[in-house]
């Protein structure tokens, strides 16, 4: 029964939206996306508990990044919004929030790298909400990962990574 809704319409517990980035970790548009997410869902959001339905406030919401310098931007955009938590995954580790905005380890990175394909921190990533978590990745992570898969099938996780994305995506 615990969900959030934007203008009305719930929202599901996981979702991802895939965006340009060429610029690295910290793309201006990637984190642009992530703070606008959580403006939009401030200005319409509403959260239903056992307790029933409130509108959604900034301390029910979190912005959670693989990097400092992504939880760094994000929180210099946010700075009006004080309320709502900014911070590295490795932060977020026993937080819990409603809604959360999480950025994608892979984001930016070659996908061969160990910090990115971390499992501990990308179930940190997505294990930190209540009701609601939208994922921020790019748009060359999911076929940097099937080229990988490709070259090395046997690669667990690169196999649990591709197939958690593509979910994410609603691309299987």
């Amino acid at each position: 029964p615990r969900h959030i809704a934007a203008g009305g319409t719930p929202l599901p517990e996981y979702r991802a939206t895939a965006h340009p980035a060429t610029g690295g970790t910290a793309d201006p548009r990637v984190i642009l996306a992530a703070t606008q997410t959580v403006r939009d869902l401030l200005a319409t959001g509403t959260v239903t508990t056992p307790d029933g339905t409130r509108t959604l406030d900034p301390s029910d919401v979190a912005v959670i990044a693989p990097h400092v310098e992504q939880s760094a931007l994000a929180a210099a955009s946010l700075a009006d919004l004080p309320d709502v938590f900014v911070g590295t995954i490795n932060q977020a580790q026993g937080l819990q929030r409603e809604a959360v905005v999480a950025i994608h380890p892979l984001l930016g990175h070659d996908v061969t790298e160990r910090f990115a394909l971390d499992l501990g921190r990308l179930c940190v990533a997505l294990s930190r909400h209540r009701a609601h978590v939208t994922v921020i990745t790019d748009e060359r992570s999911p076929e940097s990962l099937a080229e990988a898969l490709r070259e090395q099938p046997q690669h667990s996780t690169f196999a649990l990574h591709a197939a958690l994305l593509a979910r994410l995506l609603g691309t299987t």
